[in-house]
């Protein structure tokens, strides 16, 4: 019999997530909920090895040594558009770190349904699979007015029609908002919208962007290309 000379199918590489400095018990619910997207995960104790090695994602503990690793994650060239989870004891405390570009926080302890959910929700980014106009999630503060009320907190996604925002203040459906945040590398964007849902349960409520044309809107588009690299 003639050995057959087709090659064996080359595996695709998996993603890479660095679990750095986390707890072995918080470790071990992050790893079963990658793996359950077959993505892998590293334990890292040195911060260098961001500059060295190329991660699809991190996952950071927010404490005092948090600040190092973020920033050489951002300023390593391979691993600047890196997928950030922190870990935070509250989401106001971890505001502050905000202009890394955090893209997901849980809040301690982590527990295994918030987890798998947070992984859920960006393993398409991870994997490289995003694509123009869909929500990216990412943690930045906001600050808006609707009629005669101050409406502060954080987003939670954004995306080229809209945006989800974690909210302190009174908002209902159809309510006009005004808007202005920072996005990383993109300070100052002023966007109008109407709120879509409203979940109070989760102070969570999602506003789209209206009019459809305004120079807001533009922004958070170029930033959301520049983010995925499409050019």
């Amino acid at each position: 019999m003639v050995p057959s000379s087709s090659a064996a199918p080359v595996k695709k590489a998996s993603a890479r997530v660095a679990l750095i400095d986390i707890d072995s018990a918080t470790a071990g619910v992050l790893r079963d909920c990658f793996r359950q997207f077959g993505i892998e995960t590293h334990q890292l104790h040195d911060a260098a090895r961001l500059h060295k090695e190329k991660f699809e994602a991190a996952v950071i503990q927010l404490d005092d040594k948090a600040e190092a690793y973020l920033q050489e994650a951002r300023s390593s060239r391979s691993n600047r558009r890196i997928v950030l989870f922190g870990i935070c004891g509250s989401i106001a405390g971890a505001i502050r770190y905000s202009k890394y570009g955090i893209n997901v926080l849980l809040e301690q302890p982590v527990d295994r349904q918030s987890a798998l959910r947070a992984v859920r929700s960006t393993h398409l980014l991870i994997i490289n699979e995003f694509r123009r106009y869909v929500r990216v999630p990412i943690v930045v503060k906001f600050e808006a007015v609707s009629g005669l009320d101050h409406i502060t907190g954080s987003t939670v996604e954004v995306s080229g029609g809209g945006m989800s925002l974690h909210y302190k203040g009174k908002l209902k459906i159809d309510d006009e908002v005004q808007a202005t945040f920072d996005l990383p590398n993109r300070a100052g964007i002023k966007i109008k919208g109407l709120v879509c849902w409203v979940r109070p349960a989760e102070s969570t409520v999602g506003v789209r962007f209206e009019p459809a044309e305004q120079p807001g809107r533009d922004a958070v588009k170029k930033w959301i290309d520049s983010y995925l690299d499409i050019t």
